[in-house]
């Protein structure tokens, strides 16, 4: 799966965008929408999270406000809280005026230019947004103030840009090449970020002779483990290395596969959009979350042709 379709579901509240140059986050999530008609993918991901936010704000006996304003970041990762604190400091207010006013969450998804076409709405009952007043767009930063001698100046900044973060993961993964990778040989022994979980484990990745698929070695991988599966050693009953005797025969072949996402078992817990699972379990529903970005969302790991642990009955 592209990894703009992580990164969306990954932030989560954070994909409600406003124009490009409002705010680091806005900037970013214009640039994610790539002139797609409506919004793209930032527009579909608004529409659904804040769908299950309105849920929430209906199963919390406080209401709306505390679900965005105190529930909503905590039930994330450390890293994926602090994107949701920024758009909740930028946005919530529009979000919460918006739901208190009846609006829906195409409109209020419409309101924070997070979509951009008024007749495009997940929701059949859904009407076409109404022109957007500055009240409706109230955002609220953290300001700081710097006093002196003469003048008093306040200076608004974000809380937090998550452009470097997100950045990172597009830049990393964007050649589809490990990003722990010390001896060059395309192959990590780390497990996310295009490494173990999708092309297999390193076993030594200070030497690129040594890698899941490389050559036995002209001892039979007597004494080291030249590709990585395992098996090395020789059995002291014959005198013969074990790679030969367990493998000689196997007709070891490769697979290439066309597509990403649809040999790399893409899937998304439906517990993530599960309003009640949510309000019942809180943070355990996304407890794996920031593992699952770095994954594209994917499970290369449980895969018809990558796979090597079993798949989880109905889906993790």
């Amino acid at each position: 799966m592209l990894l703009l379709t992580a990164v969306a579901a990954a932030v989560m509240v954070a994909t409600v965008a406003t124009s490009a140059t409002a705010s680091p986050l806005g900037w970013l999530l214009d640039a994610a929408k790539d002139d797609k008609p409506g919004g793209g993918v930032p527009c579909a991901a608004c529409t659904i999270v804040l769908s299950v936010v309105g849920e929430l704000g209906e199963l919390d006996d406080k209401g709306i406000e505390n679900v965005v304003k105190n529930r909503l970041c905590a039930l994330f990762p450390e890293t994926v809280r602090l994107l949701c604190d920024a758009a909740v400091l930028e946005f919530g207010d529009a979000i919460i005026d918006g739901f208190l006013n009846g609006d829906g969450p195409d409109r209020i998804c419409h309101d924070v230019k997070a979509c951009t076409l008024p007749t495009c709405a997940l929701w059949k009952d859904s009407s076409p947004p109404a022109p957007v007043t500055n009240a409706r767009r109230r955002r609220r930063r953290r300001t700081t103030t710097t006093t002196t001698t003469a003048t008093t100046t306040t200076t608004t900044t974000p809380l937090f840009n998550p452009w470097q973060w997100i950045k990172h993961l597009f830049d990393r993964v964007a050649d589809h090449l490990p990003e722990v990778d010390l001896d060059g040989d395309k192959y990590s022994n780390t497990d996310t970020l295009r490494g173990a979980d999708w092309r297999g484990r390193d076993c030594d990745d200070t030497d690129a002779a040594r890698r899941p698929g490389a050559k036995v070695g002209v001892d039979g991988d007597a004494k080291v483990d030249s590709n990585c599966n395992g098996i090395y050693g020789v059995n002291d009953a014959t005198g013969v290395p074990y790679e030969k005797e367990l493998c000689a025969n196997s007709s070891q072949i490769g697979v290439a596969v066309l597509g990403d996402s649809a040999a790399a078992h893409f899937h998304i817990p439906p517990s993530y959009f599960n309003a009640t699972a949510i309000h019942t379990r809180g943070a355990a529903v996304f407890e794996d979350l920031l593992t699952r970005i770095e994954d594209e969302l994917d499970l290369p790991f449980e895969s018809s042709w990558t796979a090597y642990k079993p798949a989880v009955p109905g889906g993790a």
